[in-house]
């Protein structure tokens, strides 16, 4: 885990080595666990976001993504 600290918010990097959805969101082991439904949720409490469809692909994998109107990086 690497740390810095700016002004009272701390920002911390985990080195992930797999992500996977499940029954609930963790972090164990280098496993990010994402739950599905509990992600979209939140993401459709938004009035912008009418539909969302999450999928997870990891490098190497054979895909092409389209259709990218926006791009957030949560910090």
């Amino acid at each position: 885990m690497i740390e810095s600290t700016s002004g009272s918010f701390q920002l911390a990097s985990y080195e992930v080595t797999e992500v996977i959805f499940g029954d609930r969101t963790s972090f164990h082991n280098g496993v990010l666990t994402i739950d599905k439904e509990e992600l979209r949720s939140l993401i459709l409490e938004s009035p912008l976001i009418e539909d969302v469809e999450i999928e997870l692909v990891a490098p190497g994998d054979d895909v092409r993504i389209v259709h990218i109107l926006d791009v957030a990086e949560p910090r």
